[in-house]
């Protein structure tokens, strides 16, 4: 039996969620628009979002720094950045005052890889242009106060899950 649930979209809620799977399957769309048209052009995708970082943040970026750049995982970012480092388009430096951080910076291939890819943003450019500066400029906005008030709530989880006792003592 197939549940349906009458909904007349005026409770907030009901506002909110749609509005939530709204932005998530426009986000869905625009990132895959965005990662073919890199792929017709030769460039993968992820590659170009940590070359932004870094170009944008400054050779000797630190693996940890883009992982919260890119609100990634800091393993996500060190698979990445080895990929990229095969491909000759980064390359890695231990710290000098600590081993244990690895900076990282863009090769001359890396840096033509990046700005060949960066030159290319028609699909970024047709969809995000439909806006007026005036509506894009509210837009970004309202991106930063949701993305702020994400990291917020991320943070108190991450003080929950640290501060739950040790399970394995006994």
């Amino acid at each position: 039996m197939l549940l349906t649930i009458k909904r007349d979209g005026s409770s907030r809620y009901e506002q909110l969620y749609e509005t939530y799977i709204l932005l998530i399957k426009t986000v869905s769309i625009i990132r895959r628009l965005r990662h073919f048209e890199l792929y017709q052009l030769g460039f993968k995708s992820g590659f170009t979002g940590i070359a932004h970082y870094i170009a944008t943040y400054g050779n000797g970026i630190t693996v940890s720094q883009l992982a919260s750049l890119g609100s990634l995982a800091p393993h996500t970012v060190t698979e990445i950045i080895n990929r990229m480092e095969k491909a000759g388009l980064v390359k890695k430096e231990k710290d000098t005052n600590d081993k244990r951080i690895v900076r990282v910076e863009l090769t001359e291939l890396g840096k033509k890889t990046y700005i060949g890819g960066a030159s290319h943003r028609k699909v970024i450019n047709d969809i995000m242009g439909s806006l007026t500066t005036e509506d894009l400029k509210q837009f970004k906005s309202y991106l930063e106060h949701l993305s702020d008030k994400a990291q917020e709530f991320e943070k108190k989880r991450k003080t929950k899950l640290n501060s739950r006792p040790n399970k394995q003592a006994k």
